[in-house]
């Protein structure tokens, strides 16, 4: 909780104006405290609120773009904070996925648990070799539809970026490929819909060719991430499989139809859409 408090106390030394929660330090000055309750104790600490609506569904390509800049500039906020617990062993860390693979039974689908393994073999070839060489600092790690709070009256708007339970020290690139997989469109070119996300991004905080050269995989692995994990917990909690596996089917069609692309086209499209924004 701590590596959490200090990055957001951090952003709001580096980048007050960003919309995200403002921690309200305790009348001792602590950042959190404990406090019991029916005989439990328990950490809890006060934030401002953010007013808006969460947005909850893919964004139009000018939302996409916005939501792009944003978690660039939150990124470059965030740069150069460091802390002791900025490391701690998240499933959802992009950069442990290979450890991922022992989850592989739980996957019923012999289709998809092929394409499952396809793009962990890749992480394996492609990214993990690659992984002390790019640029990495804490990022976000968590850009998804409902982190992501839009004014009421003014859709298009950003008002918010909620929830920091998944912040780690990883790879830059990573952060944008997370959000990215949110964004993929559904039908035959799901990858149409992440363009203006990596654009808005790029014109922010401008990517390395190596980086632009990984999205694609990178994203390919957040869904496998998500597919994963999710059939995993269900298989543990079955009476919770339904909230579980809420994401289950878009991550399928669009793991699957990302498969249909080649990956030189992703790359070069990913590319276009850098130099566009």
């Amino acid at each position: 909780m701590d590596f959490q408090n200090r990055a957001l106390r951090h952003i709001a030394v580096t980048d007050p104006g960003l919309p995200v929660p403002h921690l309200q330090p305790a009348l001792d000055g602590f950042l959190h405290n404990a406090v019991e309750y029916q005989g439990a104790w328990h950490f809890v600490r006060l934030f401002g609120w953010l007013e808006g609506r969460v947005l909850g569904k893919a964004a139009d390509a000018g939302l996409a773009r916005s939501m792009g800049s944003l978690l660039a500039r939150l990124d470059l906020a965030l740069d150069g904070f460091e802390h002791p617990g900025s490391n701690p062993p998240l499933l959802w860390d992009m950069k442990r996925a290979p450890g991922l693979r022992q989850l592989l039974p739980h996957v019923a689908c012999p289709e998809l648990s092929a394409a499952i393994g396809a793009v962990l073999d890749r992480f394996d070839a492609n990214i993990t070799p690659l992984l002390g060489q790019l640029r990495s600092q804490v990022i976000y790690g968590d850009m998804n539809l409902d982190n992501v709070l839009v004014e009421a009256d003014q859709p298009q708007r950003i008002s918010g970026l909620i929830d920091f339970g998944d912040l780690v020290k990883s790879p830059l690139v990573m952060d944008l490929a997370i959000a990215a997989a949110y964004q993929l469109a559904p039908g035959e070119d799901p990858l149409a819909g992440a363009l203006p996300m990596i654009a808005g991004f790029h014109a922010v905080r401008p990517l390395q060719a190596r980086e632009q050269a990984l999205i694609g995989d990178l994203v390919k692995t957040r869904l496998t991430t998500s597919l994963l994990i999710g059939t995993h917990r269900a298989s543990l909690f079955p009476g919770n499989r339904d909230y579980l596996l809420t994401s289950f089917e878009p991550a399928r069609n669009a793991l699957l139809g990302l498969g249909k692309l080649s990956a030189a086209d992703i790359s070069r499209r990913i590319e276009a859409a850098c130099a566009d924004g």
